[in-house]
């Protein structure tokens, strides 16, 4: 009975460590949250307009924004890497804005993803 007791507590412990783990965010190094929060909503965005959720031209310019307000947040940064995530930003606005093709768009939608460490498998 004391062995059940016991088993059940470490069991119960494990089940916590995990649960506590799932709510993580996998940053990498180098990015604020600031940038990285953009950048996950940047890639949101893009999803939705090559899965035809959103015009092109709603999808530039809320991308638009993102990269004005990471502009901003990139002078005053310390993380070195929060330039990288501003310019992946602004290239796949530019490229929405230039009427690139939807490969061109999601090159640069993948090459931002790899830097927020988001890249599918």
């Amino acid at each position: 009975m004391k062995c059940k007791k016991i088993f059940s507590i470490i069991l119960l412990a494990m089940f916590i460590f995990v649960i506590a783990g799932c709510g993580e965010n996998n940053i990498p190094d180098g990015i604020s949250e600031q940038a990285y929060t953009a950048g996950t909503k940047a890639l949101e965005i893009t999803d939705s307009y090559l899965n035809y959720e959103i015009t092109k031209d709603d999808a530039q310019k809320q991308l638009e924004e993102i990269s004005d307000r990471l502009i901003e947040e990139v002078k005053t940064s310390s993380f070195e890497k929060d330039s990288n995530v501003e310019t992946c930003v602004t290239t796949i606005s530019l490229k929405m804005f230039n009427d690139k093709s939807d490969s061109d768009i999601r090159e640069s939608r993948d090459a931002l993803a790899d830097r927020l460490g988001k890249t599918e498998n």
